[in-house]
């Protein structure tokens, strides 16, 4: 397998079209993904593909009419389709139209991996084999960005518990990336080659909650219109990874300890046991200990999720790693708004690891995210920030805490205030540079000499 090869992966379902992602990354591909037809004919216009994974199923234009419109503009292009909903009818016309192969769902990823690599090398050299598959010799943390300590620590334990079944419990703030270290996790241990699921325990109903985690059989309450897997049971071999587990019911609670030391649990309105197989990671952002003083949590569930606990940093305790987190953002977003922001100014930096970031690095993606859609240039100044997030790094005096002279000091805290000043006039007069002048008492030359000696442009509000 060549390093460069390229890969374009096709699926609706983000958190399949994630995982295959993952997957595949982690085997030395280049991958890209697209989430319907369309989008992956207009990637297969700007780049070459050496192999293109599609589903069949696919809003507006099917993997079908995909395999047929890829082969006519690439005809070297490999194609492998797959679909839940397969039919002998649909094999026959994929093959047809120049499948290498056909796969059903749910996806077996060891078949998967061994179809691809058959495809890639399916005109080898005199005396070539197929490469084996690849085994990595070092932990990979996917989604994992950071250097510093805490972060380090963090990933010590990921490398100790990884390789057992031993259940984890992930805390932390909101939005500092508990999904992403509980991925990590699964990606390092035995399970990784089987599904990871993700449940949000907060989004969901003490009924539907039961319902997604245990199944349950047909007419078994209202809207119970056929029987349903539960989570436990499709997640079998794999991992499951409850998310705020502190949002769960008490019932919820005595059922999910039980299935815990049994292994096994009953689908609401079912009568017959079934086995299940997975490794579990909890998380959340409550103080479980001051929920089991109240009431509101079992102290021997929390006991058998605690059993390794990890704790993550809030962004504001790693401000090291903000610059390597807003770069790797900035590249996201280039890639999926197909925009060329090259820059994001040593302002921004500075401005950005003085914020103490409530929302965690959440907050950070979401900001990198609205500076990448609103950019009209391929440079992004201090003047595209929100003003509120100036004002509060200015408000908090961190500008200067890292031990500059008095002199030095005392410029960048005028600066600070000076940009901070001129922004809120401008946002207030609706970017127009005359009426905020008069707001502030200025003339309009003195107003507009501030701005060019700031880098502001009025056009960048």
């Amino acid at each position: 397998m060549k390093k460069d090869t390229r890969i374009l992966i096709v699926e609706d379902d983000p958190d399949i079209l994630q995982g295959l992602e993952r997957v595949l990354f982690r085997e030395g591909y280049q991958v890209t993904t697209a989430e319907s037809a369309e989008s992956a004919l207009a990637a297969l216009q700007k780049n070459r593909f050496e192999l293109l994974l599609t589903d069949v199923k696919l809003p507006g234009m099917d993997g079908i009419e995909l395999l047929s419109r890829a082969k006519a503009a690439n005809p070297g292009i490999i194609v492998i389709v797959y679909t839940g909903f397969g039919t002998i009818e649909n094999a026959v016309q994929a093959m047809k139209q120049g499948a290498f192969e056909y796969l059903l769902k749910p996806l077996n990823l060891k078949e998967l991996k061994a179809t691809i690599r058959k495809a890639l090398s399916r005109e080898p050299a005199a005396g070539e084999t197929p490469a084996p598959e690849a085994i990595p010799d070092q932990p990979v943390f996917p989604g994992v960005i950071g250097k510093s300590q805490k972060v380090l620590d963090v990933l010590g334990i990921v490398k100790k518990v990884a390789p057992t079944d031993t259940t984890v419990l992930i805390r932390g703030e909101s939005g500092t990336g508990k999904e992403v270290i509980s991925r990590s996790i699964h990606e390092n241990s035995k399970r990784k080659d089987n599904i990871f699921v993700p449940v949000d325990c907060g989004a969901l109903t003490e009924t539907l909650l039961e319902s997604e985690l245990f199944g349950h059989v047909k007419g078994s309450f209202t809207g119970a219109i056929a029987t349903k897997r539960g989570l436990f049971e499709i997640a079998g071999g794999g991992t499951l990874f409850f998310d705020e587990i502190g949002d769960i019911s008490l019932n919820v609670q005595a059922k999910l300890l039980r299935v815990l030391e049994e292994q096994k649990f009953l689908p609401v309105g079912g009568s017959d046991f079934i086995s299940t197989d997975i490794r579990l990671i909890t998380a959340t952002n409550r103080n479980l200990e001051q929920q089991i003083r109240e009431g509101g949590f079992r102290e021997d569930l929390f006991y058998r999720l605690n059993v390794i606990s990890v704790h993550l940093p809030p962004l504001r305790e790693r401000k090291e790693d903000i610059p390597l987190l807003i770069d790797f953002f900035r590249e996201k977003y280039n890639r999926k708004l197909g925009k060329n922001v090259e820059v994001i100014s040593d302002e921004i930096i500075k401005v950005l690891t003085s914020y103490e970031w409530p929302g965690n690095v959440r907050e950070l993606e979401n900001l990198v995210e609205r500076l990448i859609v609103l950019s009209s240039e391929e440079r992004i100044s201090l003047a595209d920030l929100p003003p509120s997030i100036i004002s509060s790094s200015f408000g908090h005096g961190q500008l200067h805490r890292d031990h500059a002279s008095y002199q030095e000091s005392k410029k960048r805290v005028l600066e600070s205030f000076e940009r901070m000043f001129v922004l809120e006039a401008l946002n207030a007069a609706g970017g127009n540079v005359s009426r905020a002048a008069r707001s502030v008492g200025m003339n309009r030359a003195n107003f507009q000499r501030l701005m060019r000696k700031l880098g502001i442009k009025s056009s960048s509000l």
